[in-house]
C-alpha cells in the first residue's frame, strides 16, 4: 500500500509541472501580461501624431505668408497714371495728341448754334442709341472696363450726344412743367428756375458729342461706388466733374454729380489737381477773366 501511495503521489506531481509548462496559468497573470505590453504600442503611434501635427501647423503658415504677399491688382502705365488694366489701345484717345478740339464750352454766353454738330459721332454700344464722338467713346469704354475689373457695377451710362431739336424739346417741356408745379410764378421765373437745370436748346454740353450722364439723374449719385472711383480717377481717362459743387456763378448750373464731360487726359488732369471748372481752366489757358453768371 505504501509503495502505491508513493506512485500516485509521483503522478499527482508530473501532472501540476505539465500544466504549469502548458500556460495555464492563473487569469491574472494573462492580465498582467496584456497591461504590459499595450503602453509599448500606444506611445509609439502619440509620438508619431504629434509630430505631425507640428509639421501641418509650420507648413499652414508659411502658406499664409506667401499668399498674403502678392499684389491684389497688376499695375499699368507711367509716371503719376497708372491703371489695373492694359489701356494702351485706348491712350490714343484718351490722351489726344492735339486735345483743342475737346475744350469747346457750351453754355448761354458760348452757344454752338442750332446748326452745330459734331463730328466723329459713334454709337456708345451695340444695340444703344447713345452717340459720342469718337475719342469720349474709347475713352469711356477704358474707364468702364477698369471699373468693371474692379467690381464698380453700380450705374450705367444714360444720357449722351443730344441735338439741338432734340434739346429745344426737352427745355421747352420742362419750361410747361414748371409752369404747372409753381402756378404763383411768372413766366420770366420759370425760365430762370428751368435755366438751372437744363440748357436752353444750342447751349447743352451734350451737343458737343463729349458728354455722358450716369444713372441715376440726381444728387444720390453721389452716394454710389462708380461716384467714388470716378471722383478719384475719371481724370486719368480724360473726364471731368463738369458742373461741380460750389461752382453755380461760373458754370451757369447747379450741382450735377451725374454729369461728366471729356476734354483728354492733360487738362482733366489739371481740372482735377486744382479743383476747378472747364471755364476756369479756358480763361487761365487763353489770359481772359472769368465771366461769371447771376
Amino acid at each position: 500500500m505504501r509503495i502505491i501511495a508513493l506512485l500516485l503521489s509521483a503522478v499527482t506531481l508530473i501532472s501540476l509541472f505539465a500544466c504549469t509548462k502548458s500556460g495555464t496559468s492563473a487569469p491574472h497573470d494573462t492580465t498582467v501580461e496584456e497591461s504590459t505590453t499595450l503602453p509599448d504600442t500606444t506611445v509609439p503611434d502619440t509620438t508619431d501624431a504629434e509630430t505631425t501635427t507640428e509639421e501641418i501647423t509650420t507648413e499652414e503658415i508659411t502658406t499664409v505668408e506667401i499668399t498674403t504677399a502678392e499684389p491684389q491688382f497688376p499695375i499699368y502705365g507711367e509716371d503719376e497714371y497708372t491703371y489695373n488694366i492694359d489701356v494702351s489701345k485706348y491712350l490714343s484717345y484718351i490722351d489726344p495728341e492735339n486735345d483743342e478740339e475737346y475744350l469747346i464750352i457750351a453754355n448761354r454766353k458760348h452757344p454752338l448754334g442750332k446748326d452745330y454738330k459734331p463730328s466723329n459721332l459713334t454709337y456708345v454700344a451695340k444695340g444703344q442709341s447713345w452717340l459720342l464722338r469718337r475719342a469720349a467713346k474709347e475713352a469711356f469704354e477704358a474707364m468702364r472696363l477698369e471699373m468693371q475689373y474692379l467690381g464698380v457695377y453700380d450705374t450705367y451710362n444714360r444720357s449722351t450726344y443730344r441735338s439741338y431739336s432734340f434739346q429745344n424739346t426737352l427745355y421747352n417741356n420742362y419750361i410747361e412743367r414748371d409752369k404747372k408745379r409753381y402756378p404763383n410764378l411768372s413766366h420770366d421765373e420759370i425760365v430762370a428756375l428751368v435755366d438751372t437745370y437744363s440748357a436752353r436748346p444750342g447751349t447743352s454740353d451734350h451737343q458737343t458729342g463729349l458728354t455722358i450722364d450716369f444713372d441715376p439723374l440726381n444728387e444720390s449719385f453721389e452716394d454710389l461706388k462708380a461716384f467714388a472711383y470716378m471722383r478719384d480717377n475719371a481724370y486719368k481717362f480724360g473726364f471731368i466733374l463738369r458742373y461741380p459743387k460750389g461752382k453755380e456763378n461760373i458754370t451757369g448750373y447747379k450741382y450735377e454729380p451725374w454729369h461728366w464731360r471729356f476734354v483728354g487726359r492733360d487738362a482733366a488732369t489739371y481740372i482735377y489737381e486744382h479743383g476747378i471748372t472747364l471755364e476756369e481752366y479756358m480763361a487761365k489757358k487763353n489770359g481772359t477773366e472769368i465771366e461769371y453768371f447771376d
